[in-house]
């Protein structure tokens, strides 16, 4: 089962920027998602007309979060701690696989707008994709990519999804 999330809007809350978005689950509206940015869990309404079908994407939904894939991570300094099962896996809630979804967008929407003007990739220093280089292509993207691949050792041209 694959969740998406789509018409994410953002603003600026108590606490930092929160977010609001509609969450599909195999391409079918399941929730209207609210993260108010006040430091709490997000707020899910579910869709439908009647009880009862709100009550199924919202089953459809948590079933859809426990097939979804567990983030590998590490303990870090400053004492964080996940829920881990036996081989070392950490289990997303319904926030962190949201939250995680409305970045991606929000990383997509942004690299968009910026392939418009500019050249975008990583290289070998690119620390595994975490931050790419941008260069303006004044119209002329072949030379421009022929510029970098001259310039820099194994290019990763990035394009948006």
């Amino acid at each position: 089962m694959k969740i998406t999330v789509n018409a994410v809007k953002t603003f600026i809350g108590r606490e930092g920027e929160g977010y609001n978005c509609n969450v599909f689950v195999d391409g079918k509206k399941v929730a209207f998602a609210r993260d108010d940015a006040s430091g709490g869990m997000a707020d899910y309404d579910y869709v439908g007309k009647t009880h009862e079908t709100r009550q199924a994407n919202c089953s459809l939904l948590a079933k859809a979060i426990k097939e979804y894939p567990p983030l590998r991570i590490e303990d870090d300094k400053d004492g964080f701690t996940a829920i881990y099962d036996k081989n070392g896996n950490w289990y997303q809630g319904i926030d962190s696989i949201v939250g995680g979804l409305v970045d991606g967008f929000l990383y997509n929407k942004k690299l968009k707008a910026k392939l418009k003007k500019s050249v975008c990739f990583t290289d070998s220093t690119s620390d595994n994709g975490s931050y790419y280089y941008s260069i303006p292509h004044n119209g002329n993207i072949a030379d421009c990519k022929s510029h970098i691949m001259n310039r820099y050792k194994d290019v990763n041209f990035l394009t948006a999804e």
